[in-house]
């Protein structure tokens, strides 16, 4: 019971920040210490923040529309003080 509340309560945040905007952990944490103390559900929080990271961290790299995420792309950037473009 306590599983499934927890998951609706990602559910939810997730569907709120997919309308809204509003971030994911904002909501979740708020409703999330209603179940558990503060530092249980931040810790909570970062499974999902990791692995949303890494998700899009990884469509990142394969689409070539990708603001600097694959290697032609960030050879270019001028964010890299070797870069033939920085200076």
């Amino acid at each position: 019971m306590f599983v499934a509340l927890c998951g609706l309560i990602f559910v939810m945040a997730g569907l709120v920040k997919g309308l809204l905007g509003m971030g994911l952990p904002t909501l979740a944490m708020a409703l999330l210490v209603i179940l558990m103390p503060s530092p249980e559900a931040a810790a909570l929080l970062l499974l999902p923040s990791v692995l949303t990271n890494l998700w899009q961290m990884g469509a990142r790299r394969r689409h070539c529309g990708c603001a600097g995420g694959c290697c032609r792309c960030w050879r270019a950037s001028p964010w890299r003080p070797w870069s033939p473009r920085a200076g």
